[in-house]
């Protein structure tokens, strides 16, 4: 809810808002009924980062962060570097591999 804190960070009603306040120029939305669109479970959905865009497109791992590294004022070069199909198909292999180990890290123990 907006006005409230999460993790010592402020959280906002919209992302309108968060801009005014802050000058930010990336953000991040948690939307929990959005499983629903994606239709996958949660556990699904923890284990790879998903993004839908504007257009309400669906990216996941590596995509996400070249989709939100586009928006930033110094990331976005690297990330037209990294938007190539040779150059993101090992990156995906890579994150893919970090975020199993993450994920059985935070999540194993449960």
């Amino acid at each position: 809810r907006g006005g409230d804190k999460h993790l010592d960070l402020p959280v906002f009603n919209t992302v309108l808002d968060a801009k005014k306040k802050t000058q930010c120029d990336a953000s991040v939305i948690y939307v929990p009924p959005a499983l629903k669109k994606v239709n996958k479970s949660k556990e699904e959905c923890l284990k790879l980062l998903h993004v839908f865009d504007d257009n309400n497109n669906l990216h996941l791992g590596v995509e996400v962060f070249i989709f939100i590294w586009k928006k930033t004022k110094y990331f976005k070069y690297i990330a037209y570097c990294l938007d190539f199909k040779l150059i993101k198909l090992p990156l995906n292999f890579f994150y893919k591999l970090y975020a199993k180990k993450k994920y059985i890290k935070l999540y194993a123990q449960e």
